[in-house]
């Protein structure tokens, strides 16, 4: 079954400064409780190849996503390889007033069968849904 997530949230930073921390995969395992190691493959530009390890109750799983940078606005992600039948979504970012912006994460993904997938897929739509206030956390952290 498809689940879609949407979560947005208005933060005193910049679009270009929330773009450069969400683009920043290799920070992740600093930030992410969740996130185990992250890969880059590949980087241009335009586009990031790069893997997360995402570890939940001695559960690792690995999957790989393709993301086309539209900088500072949008983060468009698909995915290339993993424990989903299907992932895909986007962060856009977009300034505001007095140097604030949104940021928006939306994702829909649907997980492959298997016995441990069902469990994995309800872990990932929490982690998705509190993923923006990760990211807002280490904003503050860096920014604030």
């Amino acid at each position: 079954m498809l689940k879609n997530i949407n979560t947005k949230k208005i933060v005193p930073y910049s679009s270009i400064q929330m773009f450069e921390l969400v683009d920043n995969i290799e920070d992740y395992p600093k930030f992410l409780p969740w996130c185990v190691k992250s890969f880059i493959h590949s980087r241009t530009n335009i586009e990031v190849e790069a893997s997360l390890i995402v570890g939940f109750r001695g559960i690792d799983k690995t999957f790989s996503t393709k993301n086309i940078l539209n900088k500072p606005k949008k983060i468009e992600i698909q995915l290339l390889e993993g424990p989903f039948r299907s992932l895909s979504g986007d962060w856009t970012f977009r300034d505001i007033v007095n140097s604030q912006s949104e940021i928006e994460l939306n994702l829909s993904f649907e997980s492959s069968v298997g016995p441990l997938n069902h469990v994995f897929e309800n872990f990932f739509e929490q982690i998705t849904k509190t993923q923006v206030l990760a990211f807002v956390k280490r904003a503050n952290h860096l920014y604030g």
